[in-house]
């Protein structure tokens, strides 16, 4: 096993970190057309986010280690309490998405391992995954 992983070539990290950004920036846009998120785990994680930023404290109980995650990140953008939640789950699936496909890297990436994790990202069963299942 350690003479496989000497003999394979280093990770792209700048490649890796360019298209990570550029497919959180593209579900961002995508989620943005979409409109304001639908589903009833989404109007909680959004009523606790405007809780937490106005009165200090969670609306409903929950886990508060997203909530708070999601405060410090609207904090940091400085975005409304929507954008904010659009932009941190599409760079929560983007880094997922990128993180699975690395594991399943056997020598080096190249373009259709780049066009595979777009196509996942984009495909229809996918799109709601993080609105739904953000907490797991």
């Amino acid at each position: 096993m350690l003479l496989y992983k000497e003999k394979e070539p280093p990770v792209n990290y700048m490649g890796f970190f360019l298209s990570l950004i550029l497919l959180s920036i593209s579900l961002f846009l995508f989620y943005s057309f979409k409109g304001e998120p639908k589903n009833q785990d989404s109007f909680l994680r959004l009523a606790n986010l405007k809780s937490l930023s106005e009165s200090g404290h969670l609306r409903t109980f929950s886990e508060p280690f997203l909530p708070f995650l999601l405060y410090t990140w609207k904090k940091i953008t400085t975005l409304s309490y929507i954008n904010a939640y659009q932009t941190f789950i599409s760079f929560l699936l983007s880094l997922f998405l990128h993180l699975i496909m690395l594991s399943f890297r056997k020598y080096e990436w190249r373009l259709n391992h780049y066009f595979i994790v777009y196509l996942i990202a984009f495909a229809p069963f996918s799109i709601y995954l993080p609105f739904e299942y953000l907490e797991e």
